[in-house]
C-alpha cells in the first residue's frame, strides 16, 4: 500500500470521535483548519474584549498565531476577571471546535467563565504539510507535528492577558485534551513561573521526550489534575504509540503509562511518598464504570487523578456525549470543565 493510500486510509479512521453534526470532539486527531485567514497580525493583544467570541491573531517569531477569546457577560462591563483560563484543543482540533457549545466539552468552560468571571481563551494549533493541526509537546518521535514554537506562542498570548487584566500568574491556568493535554504537560515544565496549574484529559508523558525541560520537570511544584480512560487506547493508558490503530509505524510517537504520567507529576511535586485521599463515584451507569479520584497533597502542593474505569479517549463530560467504537466509551460520571475549574479555584491564594 502507498504511503499516501496509509495517510488517507489514516486520515478516515481518525474522524472516530465526530458525528455529522458535531466537529468537535477535541479529542484526537479531528479534521482542524485555521479558524481566520489574515494577511497580517498585530503583536499585541486587545486590552479588552466584547461580550462573546472575539477571534484574533498575534504575530510570534515568524509566524502568526490565531487565538479565539470568550468574554462572559457576568465581567465584561468593567474588564474584572477572576482568572484566565487557557484551553488547549487535541490534536486535529481547533480554538473554534473547542469553543463550540453543546458539541465540545472543552466549550463548557464558558458556561463556568459566566458564573465565576473569568476569562476564557481557546489557542489554535499548526500544522505539518498534510497532516492535521495540533502541538509540539514533549514527544521527540512525533513526526506528524510541525516546527512551531509554541512554548513562545502560549507565553506571549498568556503574558499580555495576563498583564491587560492586572492577574498574577497564579491566576492563569492551562487545560487541554490528548495532544492538548500533553502541551500543557510541555508548558509547565518549561513556564511554571506564568501559571497557576494545569489540567489535562486524556494525555500522558512523552516515553523519549525532546531534551530540555522535558526530560529535566519543571523548576518548581505545580497543582496537576490529571483524568484518563482505562481503555484509552488512542493515547495509551498502558503506554506506548499514539494513534497506532493500523500498527504501521508509529509516527505519533510514544508516551509512557497513565499511571506513569500520574508518578511523573507526584515527584516533581514532592509527593511521591504521599497516602492519596480516595473518592469514588458512579452516578451514570450506563458508561464504562465507576470514576475514582485520587488527591495526593501535603499543605502545599496537589496533584489529583481521575481514574476513568472502563473509559476510551473522549474527554469526560455529563454535558456532550462523545466517543464511539473506536474512540471507546465515555465517562459520563465526571464533566472535566467542571472538575478542572474547581481545581483551579481552590489553588488560587495558595
Amino acid at each position: 500500500m502507498s504511503r499516501l493510500t496509509i495517510s488517507g486510509l489514516f486520515s478516515v479512521l481518525c474522524l472516530f470521535s465526530v458525528r455529522p453534526k458535531a466537529h468537535a470532539n477535541n479529542t484526537a486527531e479531528e479534521p482542524g483548519r485555521s479558524p481566520i485567514q489574515s494577511k497580517s497580525c498585530s503583536r499585541s493583544v486587545p486590552k479588552s474584549f466584547p461580550i462573546g467570541f472575539t477571534d484574533g491573531c498575534i504575530s510570534v517569531g515568524s509566524r502568526d498565531r490565531i487565538y479565539r477569546v470568550y468574554q462572559p457577560k457576568s465581567s465584561a462591563e468593567e474588564q474584572k476577571h477572576k482568572a484566565i483560563v487557557i484551553v488547549l484543543h487535541g490534536g486535529g482540533g481547533s480554538g473554534t471546535l473547542a469553543s463550540n457549545l453543546g458539541e465540545s466539552p472543552l466549550a463548557v468552560f464558558q458556561t463556568l467563565a459566566e458564573k465565576d468571571h473569568f476569562l476564557v481563551v481557546y489557542p489554535h494549533g499548526t500544522a505539518h504539510n498534510e497532516e492535521k493541526t495540533g502541538w509540539n509537546d514533549c514527544r521527540s518521535d512525533d513526526t506528524s507535528k510541525s516546527g512551531a514554537n509554541d512554548v513562545e506562542f502560549l507565553s506571549e498570548l498568556i503574558t499580555q492577558l495576563k498583564n491587560n487584566s492586572q492577574l498574577k500568574s497564579s491566576q492563569v491556568f492551562l487545560a487541554g485534551t490528548s495532544n492538548g493535554a500533553m502541551m500543557a504537560f510541555r508548558f509547565a515544565m518549561e513556564k511554571s513561573d506564568l501559571i497557576g496549574g494545569i489540567a489535562g484529559s486524556s494525555g500522558n508523558i512523552a516515553k523519549n521526550p525532546v531534551p530540555g525541560r522535558c526530560q529535566q520537570g519543571p523548576e518548581r511544584p505545580l497543582p496537576v489534575l490529571l483524568t484518563h480512560g482505562t481503555k484509552d487506547g488512542v493515547v495509551p493508558a498502558d503506554g506506548g504509540c499514539v494513534g497506532h490503530f493500523l500498527r504501521i509505524k508509529c509516527r505519533r510517537g510514544e508516551v509512557r503509562s497513565a499511571e506513569e504520567t500520574v508518578q511523573f507529576w507526584l515527584k516533581a511535586n514532592g509527593l511521591s511518598q504521599a497516602q492519596p485521599t480516595i473518592n469514588e463515584i458512579d452516578p451514570a451507569k450506563k458508561d464504562g464504570g465507576a470514576a475514582i479520584e485520587r488527591k495526593y497533597s501535603d499543605g502545599k502542593s496537589v496533584v489529583i487523578s481521575w481514574l476513568l474505569n472502563g473509559a476510551g479517549h473522549a474527554t469526560p463530560s455529563k454535558a456532550v456525549t462523545k466517543g464511539n467504537r473506536l474512540s471507546g466509551k465515555q465517562n459520563h460520571d465526571i464533566e472535566f470543565a467542571e472538575v478542572s475549574w474547581n481545581f483551579f479555584k481552590s489553588q488560587m491564594g495558595q
